[in-house]
C-alpha cells in the first residue's frame, strides 16, 4: 500500500509538472519572432530569452545549426526521461525510441551514401545514446561501412529487426528513398508503443498514442504503396494491435493497385473527416502526414483541458515538446540558410496557428 501511494505521488508530480511546462510552450508569435534572426549568433541570444538557456549554456560562438539542434534533442530527452522517470510509466519510456530513431535513421543513410565514420559522427547525438546506456552499441553501428555490417552491428538492438528489414529490402533491389526508410525505421518506436499501449496502465494513454499509432499505420502502408512494396512487405510494415484503423480498412489499402486507389479506401475509414478535403496542387501522402501531425497536435493541446490532471497529460506535453524542437530545428537551419522569415512562417510554422485557434 505503501508502495503504491509513492507510485500516485509522483505520477501526481508528473503531471503538475506537465501542466507547468504546458505554460511555458512557445507560441506562434515567438517561433515567428524568432524566425526573423539575422543570424544563428541572433537566434541563439533570442532562445536564450526563453526556456532554452540552460539548454544551450554549453555552445560556445561561433555556432552550428548541428550543434544548436543536438542540444535542443539533448534537453528534451532529458526532460522526456524525467517525466518517465517520475511517472514510472513504460509507454513513456517507449516513446523515448524516438529519439534514437534519429540516429538510426542517420547512420543508415550516410552508410547508404557511403560516408566515413568522421562524417557519421557529425550527424549522431551520442548524448542521448549515454543517457540510456546505448552509447556503446551507437558507436559500434556507426563503423559499419554497409547494410550488411549494420544488420551485424545492430544484433541485440531494438532496433535490429528493421535494420534486417531494409537490408533484405536493398538486396531485392529495392530502392530505399528516405521517406521509406524513415518509416521503417520508426516501426521499431511503435512496436514498443503498441506492447505497452494495450495494458492496464498504457490504456490511459489511448487518445494520443492510439491514434499515433493508427497513423503510423496509414503513413507506413501509403509510403510503402508509393515504394510499390509487394503486398508481403506491406503487411510486415504494420504494427499489430492497432487502434481503431481496422483490419479491413488496412487490408483494402494494402490490396489497392495503386496509391490512388489506397488513398481512396482510406477515405472510407476512421480518418475520413480528417482528409476529406485535402490542399490542391500538394503531394497527397505528405498532405495527409500533415494533417495527421496537426491532429495530434490538437488532441495534445486538448489533453489539458478535457483531461484535467490525469496522466494523458504527461505524453501530451512530450508530444508537444516534441513539435515543439522540431521546429526550432528547421528553424535553425532555416536560419543559417538565410531563409527570409515570411517563408518559414507560411512553410514550417502555419499549421501552429491553425492548433492555437482550435478549441
Amino acid at each position: 500500500m505503501r508502495l503504491r501511494v509513492k507510485e500516485e505521488a509522483s505520477s501526481l508530480y508528473a503531471t503538475i509538472r506537465s501542466y507547468a511546462l504546458r505554460g511555458k510552450l512557445l507560441s506562434y508569435k515567438n517561433l515567428a519572432e524568432l524566425a526573423e534572426a539575422l543570424s544563428l549568433d541572433d537566434l541563439v541570444n533570442k532562445l536564450k530569452l526563453l526556456p532554452y538557456k540552460d539548454a544551450l549554456a554549453s555552445l560556445e560562438a561561433p555556432y552550428s545549426a548541428r550543434d544548436i539542434e543536438k542540444a535542443l534533442i539533448t534537453d528534451l530527452a532529458k526532460l522526456h526521461l524525467s517525466l518517465a522517470k517520475a511517472s514510472g510509466s513504460k509507454l513513456l519510456f517507449a516513446y523515448y525510441r524516438k529519439y534514437r530513431a534519429l540516429n538510426i535513421k542517420g547512420i543508415v543513410r550516410a552508410v547508404l551514401m557511403n560516408k566515413g565514420f568522421e562524417e557519421i559522427k557529425e550527424l549522431v547525438n551520442l548524448d542521448i545514446e549515454a543517457l540510456v546506456g546505448t552509447r556503446d552499441r551507437i558507436l559500434k553501428l556507426m563503423q559499419a561501412r554497409s547494410l550488411d555490417e549494420c544488420v551485424e552491428a545492430s544484433s541485440g538492438d531494438e532496433f535490429f529487426p528493421e535494420i534486417r528489414l531494409l537490408q533484405q529490402l536493398n538486396r531485392a533491389g529495392q530502392a530505399l528513398d528516405p521517406q521509406l526508410l524513415d518509416v521503417i525505421i520508426e516501426r521499431a518506436v511503435m512496436r514498443d508503443i503498441a506492447v505497452n499501449l494495450f495494458e492496464d496502465e498504457g490504456r490511459k494513454y489511448l487518445n494520443l498514442a492510439g491514434f499515433e499509432l493508427d497513423s503510423y499505420n496509414l503513413m507506413a502502408l501509403l509510403r510503402g504503396k508509393s515504394s510499390n512494396l509487394p503486398q508481403g512487405r506491406l503487411r510486415e510494415l504494420v504494427v499489430r494491435p492497432g487502434y481503431r484503423l481496422d483490419a479491413a480498412t488496412i487490408n483494402r489499402i494494402i490490396a489497392a493497385p495503386d496509391l490512388e486507389d489506397a488513398i481512396r479506401a482510406v477515405r472510407g475509414s476512421v480518418f475520413a473527416g480528417l482528409i476529406a478535403r485535402l490542399p490542391q496542387g500538394q503531394n497527397p501522402i505528405e498532405a495527409i502526414e500533415a494533417v495527421l501531425r496537426e491532429e495530434l497536435l490538437k488532441r495534445a493541446r486538448g489533453t489539458f483541458a478535457w483531461r484535467a490532471l490525469g496522466e494523458e497529460c504527461i505524453l501530451a506535453i512530450i508530444l508537444l515538446k516534441q513539435e515543439e524542437v522540431r521546429l526550432l530545428s528547421g528553424l535553425v537551419w532555416a536560419v543559417q540558410e538565410r531563409v527570409p522569415a515570411k517563408t518559414i512562417a507560411d512553410t514550417l510554422l502555419s499549421h501552429i496557428k491553425r492548433v492555437e485557434e482550435a478549441r
